[in-house]
């Protein structure tokens, strides 16, 4: 999809696709040994390379399901915010089931019931028919009292 808009496959980061492999195994592995030193080791390990991506991208799409537990999809999410990154957000039926914390801090207009819905916005923005409020490109210059 990210494709069909004009972004180059090279530049897209899928922290799925590029976790190494077997990692989460290990996890559940050092966890049912009761090995903590090991498994915080591990951990510490996955959350730098994640939060790595984070650094490395211009805006963040994420995917969130109600109730599935994701400690690193919303570090990764605030860590982008701090960062001043547009994040988008598909999350079916988040109008009802999204917490107030998420919307308070990305704004409703980032929020969206699946990821056509990202990619919708994404076109609109690219097309310059829509600008997310507080989003400014790279070439426009900020106010210092906004």
């Amino acid at each position: 999809m990210l494709l069909d808009l004009g972004f180059q496959k090279k530049n897209i980061i899928d922290p799925v696709e590029r976790q190494p492999e077997g990692e989460y195994q290990e996890l559940d592995r050092l966890r049912a040994a009761r090995d903590w030193e090991g498994f915080e080791a591990l951990s510490k390990k996955i959350v730098k390379h994640d939060l790595r991506y984070v650094d490395l991208c211009d805006i963040l799409i994420g995917h969130l399901f109600y109730g599935v537990q994701t400690c690193g999809t919303w570090d990764e999410i605030f860590m982008a915010c701090l960062q001043r990154k547009p994040v988008f957000i598909a999350m079916a039926e988040w109008q009802d089931k999204c917490p107030g914390w998420l919307v308070g801090r990305i704004g409703h207009e980032m929020m969206h019931e699946n990821i056509e819905g990202v990619m919708e916005s994404l076109r609109r923005l690219q097309r310059g028919e829509w600008k997310p409020k507080g989003w400014r490109p790279l070439d426009e210059r900020y106010e210092i009292n906004e």
